[in-house]
């Protein structure tokens, strides 16, 4: 008599196709094998049943129009194309939802989730979002806390070392959102970070000093564990990647 374990592949995907996605995830560490074939690009998420459903509570349709999305943490951070947009933290895997009120149209605002320790959660850290736009003659910045559900103003210095040009370009890294940014009075590349914990911005300087003028520049995750710096000089053809092995608060470099 088979097995479960003994399946073929084909035929335990289309098992595991029809399991909540909830269970799905704790079914991962069942052994090697299944934990490979779930994290497969083959086995989309799409083909579970229920783990793409995002529902609109104050619409009767049964799709939502999203502009823009910003990862943290395997939560997506949706920004709605409403006609004065709406803001909804998705869990994709359970199908939870927090849809939060903006309490004030800020047109071409940029958007970023983060996280940080916080001893008095139950689960030991609390989310963020960063509302961010440029005008002059210095950027507007909003932070809003979901444990408290209310936004204020959070005040930046305008004197910082950087610029952030590519405000949609963020990634999240261990709670923190990065971007690739240049550095003021200067054309060098840099990596600047949000620190949702002190509430401020930072900057990290590569290991070589690279002109503002490469066509692709592109920040990463990889495995969740590090920061990814890709620059391509399409003119000499020439391309840089660096992958950090340590990010150092106190000397404010990647190495």
């Amino acid at each position: 008599m088979m097995t479960i374990m003994e399946l073929p592949e084909d035929l335990l995907e289309e098992i595991l196709c029809r399991v909540p996605a909830l269970s799905l995830i704790r079914l991962r560490s069942t052994c090697k094998r299944w934990n490979r074939l779930i994290n497969d690009k083959r086995f989309s998420p799409i083909k579970v049943k229920g783990i793409l459903s995002l529902i609109d509570p104050c619409s009767s349709l049964n799709h939502i129009k999203i502009s823009r999305v910003f990862h943290c943490d395997g939560l997506l951070l949706c920004v709605t194309k409403d006609r004065i947009p709406r803001l909804v933290v998705w869990n994709p895997c359970t199908g939870q939802t927090r849809w939060i009120k903006i309490n004030r149209y800020r047109e071409n605002a940029r958007y970023a989730l983060g996280y940080y320790q916080d001893k008095n959660s139950n689960v030991g850290y609390s989310y963020k979002i960063l509302s961010y736009i440029v005008q002059h003659p210095s950027p507007s910045y909003l932070i809003y806390e979901m444990k408290s559900n209310s936004w204020r103003v959070l005040e930046v210095d305008a004197t910082s070392d950087f610029k952030i040009w590519f405000l949609d370009r963020g990634v999240s890294l261990k709670g923190k959102t990065y971007w690739i940014a240049e550095g003021k009075g200067t054309v060098s590349i840099r990596v600047a970070s949000f620190d949702y914990s002190k509430e401020r911005f930072e900057y990290l300087c590569l290991p070589h000093q690279y002109d503002w003028y490469y066509e692709t520049q592109s920040l990463s995750v990889v495995r969740g564990e590090k920061l990814s710096v890709l620059l391509q000089d399409d003119y000499e053809s020439k391309t840089n990647i660096w992958v950090s092995s340590k990010i150092s608060d106190e000397t404010k470099a990647v190495s």
